[in-house]
């Protein structure tokens, strides 16, 4: 017998299904613009920690970006994900430093103590995180390495493509799919169909200015001159699954995988042997001999 739980979340479901359904019988407009602002809508924040770093300002299209840098030596620059801000990826920053990396660190649009993205306080998107990206290379200097997690490897091949750095080395940890996936996903959630799911597109690209099919993680890094690359991916991660790292990897020339389990979407980035298979390979281009005992 169902739980009342899930009784009422089947209840919700189809009556979401069935309101998206009539909405793209009827008024697709108008549910293209309700998948927009759920869509693009930013989840409650991670906690913020106390600083540790020297704490900094970088202006971006009128509004300022704020994190933290450590160290000296050449830049190594951490990218969260969605929802998620600079603090996250703190487990790096001591054993980066340590190998004698400057580390910088900082929140996205929306994100963390940063300012407000172009659209509002609770939303923002990949090109906007790629185009802060940019800004904070700019201001601290050509990245040796970018470690970046989740939506944040969809906005570093963004600004790698179309901004003004390069990297010597990248690594993804937990990639997306990119927009293609993401509304792949919505369209389970919510039930609607191709009608909300062409105005959808069109909003898509007035947003950001591409297409949907043109902000796929895969595609982005189908072109010459990448940089060495480690693609990090656990197996049991609910959020994007194992797809996209493996999809990417067998895709990019040279690229290494290292695989683990039970560390799921985003304590990942805590792992001991995660982080020091990432600073092994930033620091020498080695992933630390962990990978296979990782992934056993």
């Amino acid at each position: 017998m169902a739980s009342s739980g899930s009784l009422k979340s089947t209840i919700v479901r189809t009556l979401t299904h069935a309101g998206f359904g009539a909405l793209d019988r009827m008024a697709p407009a108008l549910g293209a613009r309700l998948v927009m602002r759920l869509w693009f809508r930013i989840p409650r924040g991670m906690p913020l920690v106390a600083p540790t770093g020297t704490p900094f300002e970088v202006r971006w299209q009128g509004r300022t970006l704020r994190g933290q840098v450590w160290g000296e030596g050449a830049p190594v620059y951490l990218v969260h994900g969605w929802g998620g801000n600079g603090d996250q990826m703190r487990h790096f920053v001591e054993p980066l430093v340590a190998a004698g990396h400057r580390v910088v660190a900082y929140d996205g649009p929306s994100h963390g103590r940063s300012d407000a993205g172009l659209h509002g306080s609770e939303t923002t998107d990949a090109v906007e995180l790629g185009q802060a990206l940019d800004a904070v290379v700019a201001e601290f200097g050509p990245a040796r390495a970018v470690v970046a997690h989740s939506l944040g490897t969809l906005s570093l091949l963004l600004a790698l493509r179309d901004g003004w750095f390069t990297a010597e080395r990248v690594v993804l940890v937990a990639p997306v799919d990119g927009v293609p996936g993401f509304t792949a996903h919505f369209r389970r959630l919510l039930g609607f169909g191709d009608r909300i799911q062409r105005h959808t597109d069109r909003l898509v690209e007035k947003r950001t200015g591409y297409r949907p099919d043109e902000l796929r993680t895969l595609l982005l890094a189908r072109r010459p001159g990448l940089p060495e690359a480690l693609v990090v991916q656990d197996r049991d991660d609910r959020s994007v699954g194992t797809g996209p790292a493996r999809e990417l990897t067998a895709h990019w020339p040279g690229a290494a995988y290292l695989e683990t389990r039970g560390l799921g979407h985003n304590r990942v980035l805590a792992d001991p042997g995660v982080v020091a298979s990432v600073v092994g390979f930033v620091t020498d281009g080695t992933e630390a001999d962990a990978r296979d005992e990782l992934a056993s």
